[in-house]
């Protein structure tokens, strides 16, 4: 009798990412691997198993497929996010998930993103107009309209051991802790000048210059 041998084309088949999903429907459907085998034309050592499937198609990237599309940013959140509800679902609930209802939360995360980035859309392309209606409705003028941001720094905090002798002998001694604050800004008619804020009226530095010289308007803070 001659010796049985294996099909080369069949021991060597190897399972595209289509195939996958395919294996785990049947499966879920309560198909046994020599039935999924057959359906598919392959040998059921071929056929793996559930979990395996659904691990590879979940960490397959675009690269992997036979068609490759570019992703929006959009789809690369929604699975970061989707990644993330998998494995506390897995790990720390330990709650089986079955195809339906991975890619029944994906499709109702991605539709919440989309709802998010919509009203977004919306907003910023009404603000002009209702921007302008209430400057129309006010009577404001170019001068009076006014975008500013405000950041600071401390530009000398020491340490206590650090604290200046002069700073220490002084009535009423405090620790110097320096802050400049900047008001970043300009009204819509471009003439107003950015203001220079800080804690003391009268600075040592500026001890013979008068403060309207300054480029800038010199403010302090009261209080």
């Amino acid at each position: 009798m001659a010796s049985w041998r294996p099909n080369e084309k069949n021991s060597t088949t190897s399972l595209s990412l289509e195939e996958k999903p395919d294996i785990i429907r049947f499966s879920e459907s309560g198909m046994s691997n020599a039935e999924i085998g057959q359906r598919l034309g392959i040998v059921r050592q071929t056929v793996m198993s559930k979990e395996k499937c659904l691990n590879e198609v979940r960490s397959a990237t675009p690269t992997n497929t036979k068609r490759i599309r570019q992703r929006s940013s959009r789809i690369a959140d929604m699975e970061k996010i989707l990644t993330v509800w998998i494995e506390e679902n897995q790990n720390g609930r330990n709650i089986p998930l079955s195809q339906d209802m991975i890619q029944f939360k994906s499709l109702a995360l991605f539709n919440t993103m989309k709802a998010k980035k919509l009203q977004k859309k919306r907003a910023v392309a009404a603000y002009p107009s209702e921007l302008g209606n209430i400057i129309e409705e006010g009577g404001y003028m170019c001068q009076q309209i006014v975008n500013t941001d405000e950041t600071g720094i401390y530009w000398k905090m020491p340490s206590r051991s650090f604290i200046a002798k002069e700073e220490r002998s002084m009535p009423g001694f405090k620790i110097s802790k320096g802050r400049l604050t900047l008001l970043l800004g300009a009204n819509a008619a471009g003439d107003f000048k950015l203001k220079l804020i800080y804690r003391s009226e009268n600075l040592r530095a500026l001890k013979n210059y008068t403060k309207f010289t300054l480029p800038v308007l010199y403010r302090w803070q009261h209080g």
